[in-house]
């Protein structure tokens, strides 16, 4: 009886991840379904925190191999957070696969810069994809268009992109970066950008920033900005978008290469970092 019982389960179980996502943001594609997508650009730290499986290995004990005995296991799609997490981060982090869905839907824009890919090109490329064969990234084989070209650093990458961003002179950039303070001139120079190419907002996931935009949105130069500064959840509050616990977003992949173990979770529930060799 448990062997009949246990694939229906999952088949229900597949049934109800796969619907989701679209009831997540059902309210949101009414809202927007009569304009043209909204143009987002966005952060690195959401890219980052868009990955939000990792690849763990499950032991199942030993087996003989001949006359030695071997450790046992296989791979499997852990999620990084626990769905009882209820730490600043993780609530953001919710909203993240719905806001993806609406842009496979065509309700979104999501959109990168010039700076914001000098920026990933200086880091390890598995913080925006996952490190290991079992990672998974709720923005998985989405290209996001840049607004305003490329900029390719092969020297001294970081000192170079800095030094291009101070030499700007625009009004606004210098305005914010009054405001934001010189440590934050990166983000004041995305901010620059989503304004200056007429995006809806500026979406991240850095709460300094947040914190500092808060305390100045009564103030110049914040008060002329038509583009927004949002978290996810400040999106999903906008246009109705409802969170997902991030456990269950796997489970709908019928073409998944790797089991998923919804009941597991990071150990300290925060992504792993690349082992030096």
């Amino acid at each position: 009886m448990t062997l009949f019982l246990k694939p229906m389960r999952d088949a229900l179980r597949r049934r109800l991840a796969k619907s989701l996502l679209p009831m997540a943001t059902l309210r949101a594609r009414f809202v927007l379904r009569r304009n043209t997508p909204l143009r987002v650009l966005v952060d690195n730290s959401v890219l980052g925190h868009g990955v939000t499986h990792e690849t763990g290995w499950i032991s199942t004990g030993t087996g003989r191999w001949g006359n030695i005995e071997v450790p046992t296991g296989y791979m499997a799609q852990i999620p990084v957070h626990a769905p009882q997490n209820d730490g600043r981060l993780y609530k953001e982090v919710r909203y993240l696969a719905s806001i993806a869905h609406l842009a496979r839907t065509g309700h979104l824009k999501l959109c990168s810069s010039a700076e914001l890919g000098a920026e990933r090109f200086r880091q390890p490329v598995g913080r925006f994809i996952g490190y290991g064969w079992a990672d998974y990234s709720v923005f998985k084989d989405m290209e996001m268009e840049s607004v305003d070209g490329v900029h390719l650093d092969l020297a001294d990458a970081k000192a170079t992109q800095l030094k291009r961003v101070a030499a700007c002179t625009g009004p606004l950039y210098r305005s914010l970066l009054k405001v934001l303070g010189e440590k934050s001139s990166l983000d004041a120079y995305h901010i620059f950008t989503a304004e200056k190419h007429g995006l809806f907002c500026f979406l991240h996931i850095d709460f300094p920033l947040a914190d500092k935009v808060s305390k100045s949105l009564a103030k110049p130069p914040f008060t002329g900005l038509h583009t927004r500064i949002l978290l996810p959840s400040e999106l999903a509050r906008l246009l109705g978008i409802l969170p997902v616990a991030t456990n269950l977003l796997t489970l709908a992949d019928d073409d998944a290469s790797f089991p998923v173990r919804a009941d597991l979770h990071s150990e300290k529930q925060r992504r792993q970092r690349p082992r030096r060799v």
